[in-house]
């Protein structure tokens, strides 16, 4: 008989989950893999009443699953990365493995957000002369949000032009659904305008 293998995430019809359990799927079905899909939203997240899914990762357990893959950064962002870490440990009984969120003693699949940021905004500076880049922030508990923040400061850092603290072309934390407020607070409650005090948005 074949294992049985779930899969935790926030979601499986946006962004780059289309192709992850997509991708999942079918190396289960080649390796003769039971595959099970938790679709369980992020943690405590009220926007589009995402919390309401949460109770489905409750079905992921040691009863029904031999094994686990968990979406972990997908599934935070509204919550801190202690209460992530939390839920995580509900998991104890399962042999489980974590994307681009460390438990100790799991192995864990990272994706490198800094060296991509890194990489992107050092382009811009370089290739097309941008100065004053616009950053929108993504959710402050989240691990690869910051890895990215923190490559964009580095990349101005390296560039001879560090950020001062505050820059106003930074947004503040804004979840990953909320792009939107984040232009609102830049153009309108800062009064930034595009083309003026800002030729690149990232």
């Amino acid at each position: 008989m074949g294992k049985r293998i779930g899969f935790i995430l926030a979601s499986i019809h946006t962004g780059s989950a289309l192709n992850m359990w997509a991708g999942l799927a079918r190396e289960a079905e080649r390796s003769g893999c039971a595959f099970f899909i938790f679709p369980g939203g992020r943690l405590d997240s009220h926007p589009d009443s995402e919390y309401l899914r949460n109770a489905i990762y409750s079905l992921a357990n040691e009863t029904n699953l031999d094994g686990l893959i968990s979406w972990g950064s997908s599934i935070g962002g509204a919550v801190s990365i202690e209460e992530l870490n939390h839920f995580h440990r509900t998991f104890e009984n399962l042999p489980y493995v974590t994307i681009a969120h460390k438990m100790d003693g799991h192995p864990c699949v990272s994706f490198d957000a800094y060296t991509g940021m890194k990489s992107l905004v050092s382009h811009f500076i370089t290739v097309h002369g941008a100065k004053k880049i616009a950053f929108l922030r993504g959710p402050e508990s989240h691990a690869s949000a910051n890895d990215r923040y923190r490559a964009f400061c580095d990349a101005f850092r390296d560039a001879g032009m560090p950020l001062s603290e505050g820059s106003p072309l930074v947004s503040s934390p804004f979840p990953w659904s909320a792009g939107a407020a984040a232009i609102i607070q830049l153009c309108e409650t800062r009064k930034l305008v595009p083309g003026k005090d800002f030729d690149t948005l990232i």
